[in-house]
């Protein structure tokens, strides 16, 4: 797809890119792309998460980068999210709910929509939209302390 030079590359482009031009646009089997969309979201959390470590390595007494999920459900915003604690967070969620974990990876790095994870997840959308209610309120009640 043509990207504007002043726009910027949003997640799910740059997967459904890269998928592309490592397997071509034949090689569709669903086993595949679910397991290439976890490899590539893990990859991205753990780059998201160098990075801002990184960051307040360097800075630690500047000001934090925040990030913010608001953008994956217009209707009910979430909360602003700083890197390292959702990162944290996801962390504990993976030692009892992995496949919430792997559904908030999915949304919030690779900017998939729910149907688009119920997809990579190899679930049903109902299922998809019940795990994601539960995810919303689970990292809102987390990450509020």
């Amino acid at each position: 797809p043509e990207v504007a030079p002043h726009n910027p590359l949003q997640p799910t482009v740059l997967l459904q890119d890269a998928w592309t031009r490592l397997f071509g646009t034949d090689a569709l089997q669903p086993e595949d792309r679910r397991h290439f969309f976890g490899v590539a979201v893990q990859a991205l959390r753990r780059v998201l998460v160098d990075r801002a470590r990184a960051w307040l390595h360097q800075r630690r007494d500047a000001r934090r980068e925040w990030l913010s999920i608001r953008h994956l459900d217009a209707e009910n915003p979430g909360p602003d999210l700083e890197v390292l604690q959702l990162e944290g967070a996801l962390s504990e969620l993976e030692t009892f709910q992995p496949r919430l974990a792997r559904l908030v990876e999915l949304r919030y790095f690779a900017g998939l929509s729910l149907h688009e994870a119920a997809t990579a997840l190899g679930v049903s959308q109902a299922t998809m939209k019940r795990d994601w209610a539960y995810a919303r309120v689970w990292l809102t009640e987390r990450l509020s302390h």
